[in-house]
């Protein structure tokens, strides 16, 4: 069935969206970036400037009598924190934006799960998470960039892992869809907090986020990612019950 008049018009207006977005990206790292240097070096320079004042034989209570030195290195480096913190923001919104050099390769989905699932699994251990992985076998490969891919389900598992901050459990499964078209799905899923129906339809928007020092461009990312190799993601979810994410993925052709 051929896609409606309004489907179209939606995917022409986000190509025109990231078209726009990946014109003004470069501007937008220099522009930041510089500034973000100028102040990252002053602060290492007041920081080095407090030390020598500290190692000096100036009476030190005359010197606490001008300045609080700690509480001044206490400012400077919440000052670094945010500094990097921004770093970060850019650095996801030039992933966002820009189109990467894709490399396209057939993969194992089974296989680059269970990497990520022993890559996390410290992490789940530490906050009382169980895995459950049910892997099915036999899959066909998957075309992808591996690294992309890699980071769009990281993005994902990880998202599940702080949905439960009192431990609880994930399970990553995977199934092939009976279609003509063969497609794989991998089901990522949580007995975590849940997402607030009001929520649940922004999760995907650029740069939203509920978290405190999240940067609203983990799942865009992802499903950017996904889609680029023409599959598919959706997300459910009831609070208080947990999350599920369904992904759903081209295989390639025998």
């Amino acid at each position: 069935m051929a896609p409606d008049t309004t489907e179209l018009e939606g995917k022409l207006r986000e190509t025109e969206k990231l078209a726009y977005l990946g014109q003004m990206s470069s501007k937008l790292a220099h522009e930041l970036r510089n500034p973000l240097n100028t102040i990252s070096i002053n602060l290492q320079l007041l920081e080095e400037d407090i030390k020598r004042l500290k190692s000096t034989n100036l009476d030190l209570g005359l010197i606490s009598q001008i300045i609080d030195c700690n509480k001044f290195c206490q400012r400077i480096e919440i000052s670094r924190h945010e500094i990097e913190r921004l770093e970060h923001l850019l650095s996801n919104f030039l992933r966002f934006a820009k189109t990467a050099h894709k490399e396209l390769i057939s993969l194992d989905i089974n296989q680059l799960l269970r990497n990520l699932i022993e890559f996390i699994m410290p992490t789940a251990k530490a906050k009382q998470i169980e895995i459950i992985s049910e892997l099915q076998s036999g899959l066909p490969s998957i075309r992808a960039d591996d690294k992309l891919i890699k980071s769009a389900f990281l993005n994902l598992i990880l998202n599940a892992i702080e949905a439960m901050p009192t431990g609880g459990t994930l399970t990553i499964k995977t199934t092939a869809v009976n279609s003509e078209l063969n497609p794989i799905q991998v089901i990522i899923q949580d007995t975590g907090i849940g997402i607030q129906p009001k929520n649940l339809a922004k999760v995907f928007d650029i740069f939203y986020t509920t978290k405190e020092d999240g940067s609203g461009l983990g799942l865009p990312i992802a499903k950017r990612i996904i889609n680029d190799i023409d599959g598919t993601i959706t997300i459910s979810s009831e609070v208080g019950k947990g999350t599920t994410v369904t992904v759903t993925l081209p295989t390639v052709p025998p």
